[in-house]
């Protein structure tokens, strides 16, 4: 019954508890999480279930919510239970821990739920814990190594983790000729059903028949037999009377399986102890119990309420039955419960019980639950819900529910056993918890809303690690672009009532516009051991035109298809020898369909590509090969056939004084053009390649450090060559190769002053501390080819930090109270057009960091890198912890103005109020654009931002939002949200105006 009631909570909210039976046992216990840098690990030759660890430089472990850290650590693990006597077929695990140097020891407010047996600590130098760990062990280490005990044994850590242990007291000894009882044993007896039947009594006829009839129910599933269990020790049943007149206790004639059959009548109170600190409890108004021969006794203490006691086999409970275990209680009508076999029957059960994790309560109600062995459960016409009331709000329902052990996982579950010290159990799967060793399938499933059913299917397959509702979430909205909206994601697995692969999640979308059509798809993301990825398919059939803009030419545009959609993959594959290989697919059936129906993905993902990527990569070298195809005839690209780049960086020299940075790329290419656009050359391929190496010099002046450097670049192109000046004007040369060389200097030092004495409660203040970091890097280009031109450049910089001292006791830290960091760039040949109506130039929105990237696009634009001299700043106010103010700027010293400058302030009011209050400027953006044969001149940008979230109460949020343009002298864009908090669920309601 315990495994049965336990995994009817899962089905609601994944919940997991620890009892005393095995079945219960498959799903409790808390694990032990070990993290460090280094680790070394040994298995006792004389005893295998034996394990010593030892980590260094960083250790951290928890259980349940004990967390322990320290800077080294010994720890002794040592596999207990697994059928001792008086314990479950579990292997439990005894950890005994030594931590040293910088130990810390925290306690969560349910740390009391891990007992913590024997704790030592001297002075916070060092730490000695011994536990019990009910779960599994997990360790991670970045180093790892397995040696022999009596190397490792050697160790200075080992030895001072050894003297130590001795100070925890394991007890006498007990001496050899000392005579110890041994628990006593329970002798395997016959089947309920054979008891009952023969039985032959008078007394109770309709309680005997319809335990007979409940005993019946239990070995009807078809099932393998379990292999014969070694004896474990049971613990005896006791019957207690709950109020006078007490109830009436007849022990009928014996069995011919030499049983005892007792019958009850009257309200009575059943208990067994299932370990040392949990109870299976009973109360019912009549029963019929089954005891081993013998083992029956219904004399009782005087003044005590016990009627009888033994080691019961089964029990017939019926009539307003109340059953408790833990945080669990039932009541039902009739229960039939067989304690030797852990096999039951539940008829009109209402079951109560805990969320852990969520804490709130929840509820099943169902018309007969089995649990026909501690891997097969069932239950019929049954409800689930988080609400008590008897008709509840929402509730999942189904017409059966069958829940058994997933092989596959078991096997899985011993594979980590078997790599758990090898440090390989993350990569076995074990991120599952132990509620994903089971699955369960759930026929005919329906939703409902009080008594109105929203979503119904035949057929739905769980392994309880998430919410078992197929719907994964809905969105409803109107606006003028695609009328009423229904948005939905479903759990794609759920629906087909497949098991989920491990490490995948897979989405089914179906959607409706009303202004467009309807649509639908598929969409997901995976991650194994070897390899990740994601997969979208997507169609819809629209009936519409596009707005992907103010002006005319972006303004109601047909993509001339009724059928539109995406198809997009993207799989990453980590190979053996250090190579990796990418593979993606992005084919738009339009130009216009990714941005329109995919806007934000359009702005600030990658990109839609189809390529295949290769690259090894070792130690300070890497080679790369890259082959991309258009398959998008709307777009203009290039494609790459294959290219192939080769880079090694800082790698030393002439006895470590010199180092050498390198980076090569060879290409064969072909520029594609969106077919509907004329005019462009025939698409032929051509031949891409360069070659850039520097060598610096690094050394030191006093504190600062100072890196001379010399480059040579070589670059060859035969298509258009390089015949582009800076100042825009085409030589007309066919030089298809050049060179460039170039020499400069780097150069930064740090220093800086604390004053201890500098107090302030207004600022937050203990304590003043000023680091100043400023850096200079000037560098000079000499070319063979006019089209290979760059701007010399000289970058003078200052970078600041004011620190101070926040927080008390162990939280006293030291943040950085301010930042500042301004940089100020220098061009020998920046470009003069003003800004204005002439002028294109905004803030840079490119700078080259790759050195062989510039002399690809310098063939055919003379504006990379910074062309302006500019001075950017960039600066952090943390007022308080709670009170952020931040701002950036870029000025344009050539023609004096403010480019950009962008200044905001965060504001968090514990516990329910955050705020945002930022403004945006810049200047210009767009120069000139033509609207309904107009000129429209727009100098920028200048925007104000606010935002705020209050939480109203526990379950409900409010959102405002609102941003004001200046410039154009009207409201941007202004939103509203509430949202209200379920169990499970949120419900958001938002109103937005663009």
């Amino acid at each position: 019954m315990t495994g049965l009631v336990l995994w009817m909570a899962v089905l609601v909210g994944g919940f997991a508890a620890n009892d005393g039976s095995d079945s219960a046992q498959l799903l409790a216990g808390e694990d032990l999480h070990i993290q460090a840098p280094r680790m070394w690990a040994c298995r006792q030759t004389q005893t295998p279930d034996e394990h010593i660890l030892l980590f260094e430089n960083g250790f951290s472990m928890s259980i349940g919510d004990n967390q322990l850290s320290s800077r080294n650590a010994v720890v002794w693990l040592r596999a207990w239970g697994g059928g001792q006597p008086g314990f479950s077929s579990q292997t439990y695990y005894q950890a005994q821990v030594y931590l040293e140097t910088d130990v810390s020891f925290r306690q969560g407010k349910r740390a009391k739920t891990t007992s913590l047996e024997q704790v030592i600590m001297e002075d916070g130098y060092s730490l000695l814990v011994r536990f019990l760990v009910s779960g599994e062990v997990f360790a991670t280490a970045d180093e790892q190594k397995e040696l022999a005990c009596e190397e490792l044994q050697k160790q200075d850590l080992y030895q001072r983790g050894s003297a130590e242990a001795v100070k925890i007291h394991d007890g006498p000894e007990i001496a050899k000729s000392a005579q110890v009882p041994e628990l006593p044993v329970v002798p395997q007896g016959q089947t309920p059903a054979t008891v009952v039947a023969a039985a032959g009594q008078e007394a109770m006829p309709a309680v005997v028949s319809a335990a007979e009839a409940a005993a019946s129910t239990v070995v009807t599933e078809p099932m393998q037999q379990p292999k014969q269990k070694e004896p474990v020790f049971t613990y005896p049943v006791h019957v207690s009377a709950v109020w006078d007149p007490e109830p009436t206790v007849e022990k009928m004639t014996k069995t011919p399986d030499e049983c005892d059959v007792i019958t009850v009548s009257g309200r009575f109170y059943l208990w067994q102890r299932q370990s040392a600190d949990s109870l299976l409890e009973f109360q019912a108004d009549s029963a019929v119990l089954f005891f081993q021969s013998g083992q029956f006794e219904t004399t009782r203490q005087q003044g005590g309420r016990d009627l009888a006691q033994g080691n019961i086999e089964s029990a017939y409970l019926r009539g307003n039955i109340v059953m408790t275990e833990g945080r669990r209680t039932i009541r039902a009508d009739e229960i039939y419960y067989d304690f030797l076999k852990k096999q039951a029957v539940v008829v009109n059960a209402s079951m109560r019980m805990f969320d852990e994790k969520r804490g709130l309560p929840i509820y099943l109600s169902a018309q007969r639950l089995r649990q026909v062995s501690d891997s097969l459960f069932q239950a019929e016409e049954v409800a689930l819900t988080s609400s008590e009331f008897y008709l509840p709000q929402v509730s999942a329902n189904a017409s059966r529910i069958v829940v058994m052990k997933d092989e596959t996982v078991q096997q899985r579950a011993e594979a980590m056993e078997r790599a758990r010290l090898a440090n390989t159990a993350q990569a076995a799967g074990e991120k599952d918890d132990e509620a994903a060793k089971y699955v369960g399938t759930m026929y005919n499933m329906n939703m409902k809303y009080y008594n109105t059913t929203v979503f119904g299917w035949p057929k739905i397959r769980s392994r309880f690690v998430r919410p078992d509702i197929p719907l994964s979430r809905i969105a409803v909205g109107n606006d003028s672009e695609y009328g009423t909206s229904v948005e939905t994601r479903w759990h794609l697995f759920r629906l087909l009532g497949l098991k989920e692969p491990a490490g995948m999640n897979a989405e089914l979308a179906a959607d409706y516009f009303s202004k467009r059509g309807v649509g639908g798809g598929v969409e997901g993301e995976y991650e194994f051991d070897h390899s990740f990825g994601n997969f979208i398919g997507y169609i819809l059939k629209d009936r519409g035109t596009d707005d992907l803009g103010r002006t005319n030419d972006r303004r109601n545009l047909d993509s001339g298809q009724d059928l539109r959609g995406r198809l997009g993959f993207r799989h990453r594959e980590y190979l053996p020898d250090d190579w990796q290989a990418t593979v993606e697919v992005g084919y738009l059936s339009d130009r216009n369909f990714y941005e329109w129906m995919y806007r934000e993905e359009f702005y600030t993902d990658k990109g839609q590509e189809t390529l295949i990527h290769l690259k090894q990569q070792r130690d300070n070298w890497a080679l790369a090969i890259l082959g991309k195809v258009r398959i998008n005839d709307f777009e203009t690209m290039t494609e790459e056939m294959p290219t192939i780049e080769y880079h090694r960086t800082g790698q030393s020299f002439w006895d470590h004084q010199l180092t050498w940075y390198s980076d090569s790329r060879i290409s064969r290419l072909r520029d594609r053009y969106d077919d509907d656009a004329p005019g462009h050359p025939n698409q032929r391929y051509y031949t891409f390649g360069s070659t850039r190496n520097e060598a610096d010099w690094p050394f030191m002046i006093g504190t600062a450090k100072v890196v001379p450097f010399v480059a040579g670049t070589y670059a060859y192109e035969d298509q258009t060559g390089y015949d582009l000046a800076l100042n825009g004007d085409d030589k007309g040369d066919d030089n298809y190769s050049g060179t460039i060389v170039e020499g400069g200097v780097r150069a930064s030092t740090m220093f800086w002053k604390e004053d201890p004495t500098v107090r302030s409660r207004l600022w937050d203040l203990d304590g003043i501390r000023h680091i100043v970091m400023p850096h200079l890097e000037a560098v000079t280009y000499e070319e063979s080819e006019t089209g290979l031109a760059q701007r010399d450049m000289v970058n003078l910089g200052l970078s600041q930090r004011w620190q101070t001292h926040r927080g008390e006791g162990e939280d006293r830290r030291i943040v950085d109270w301010l930042r500042l960091d301004v940089d100020s760039t220098w061009l020998s040949d920046d470009e003069s057009s003003p800004i204005g109506p002439a002028g294109t130039y905004g803030p840079a929105g490119f700078i080259f960091n790759n050195p062989s990237i510039p002399v690809f696009l310098r063939r055919n634009d003379r504006y990379f890198g910074i062309v302006r001299n500019s001075i950017n700043a960039d600066a952090e106010w943390r007022l308080t912890d709670t009170m952020t103010v931040l701002g950036d700027m870029n000025y344009d010293t050539r023609s004096g103005v403010v480019q950009q400058l962008d200044m905001g302030l965060s504001r968090y009011v514990f516990p329910d109020l955050s705020l945002y209050l930022g403004s945006r400027y810049l200047r210009p953006i767009i120069i000139n654009a033509v609207d309904d044969g107009k000129l429209i001149h727009e100098e920028g940008s200048h925007s104000v931002v606010a935002a705020v979230t209050y939480q109203l109460g526990q379950r409900y949020w409010l959102t405002c939002s609102q941003e004001y343009n200046f410039d154009f002298g009207r409201a941007v864009r202004s939103s509203f949200g509430v949202v209200r908090q379920y169990h499970r669920l949120f419900y958001s309601l938002e109103a937005s105006f663009d």
